[in-house]
């Protein structure tokens, strides 16, 4: 299952390649722990009441792709095991940070870190195997001809 913002281009034969090759229970995506925004003017705050300490290790909103038998199902069994299930405290988190990171870790899924999944605008590259070289996703997309020309950069064929 493949979760991605609006303004993302997603390169769907490669992740379809990525997802095959990958055999554990996992999220996939640009991963990291890191500390709370606590900016108020950011659209990312987080009051130091709703989450005092860093944050455990999430994988950025942006795109990220669970892969492995179940694992939605696997996170779902997992959210009423966290403090946020019946609380209004998640509206003040990401929904990142909840599901890849809290949740996930009640859930024991690992997230792993994979170059190709962009946060920015400028694209990162996944080397598979066999030498093919690829852009996962590529974030902050905007306008139509945007999206036409970040689809063909993506696509293009590269050697590792």
């Amino acid at each position: 299952m493949l979760k991605s913002d609006s303004d993302t281009v997603v390169n769907i034969p490669a992740m379809e390649k990525l997802c095959s090759k990958t055999k554990s229970l996992s999220i996939l995506g640009s991963c990291g722990a890191s500390w709370p925004i606590r900016d108020p003017g950011s659209k990312w705050f987080t009051p130091t009441w709703v989450w005092p300490g860093i944050y455990p290790k999430f994988c950025l909103g942006s795109a990220y792709m669970l892969v492995g038998q179940n694992a939605a199902k696997q996170l779902l069994a997992h959210v009423n095991k966290t403090n946020f299930f019946r609380s209004s405290n998640f509206r003040k988190m990401g929904e990142d940070v909840v599901w890849t990171g809290i949740v996930a870790e009640k859930a024991q899924i690992n997230r792993t870190h994979t170059v190709g999944f962009s946060s920015g605008s400028s694209a990162n590259f996944h080397c598979f195997a066999d030498g093919e070289k690829a852009a996962l996703t590529v974030h902050y997309i905007k306008g139509l001809r945007s999206v036409i020309e970040r689809w063909k950069f993506v696509r293009k064929p590269r050697k590792c």
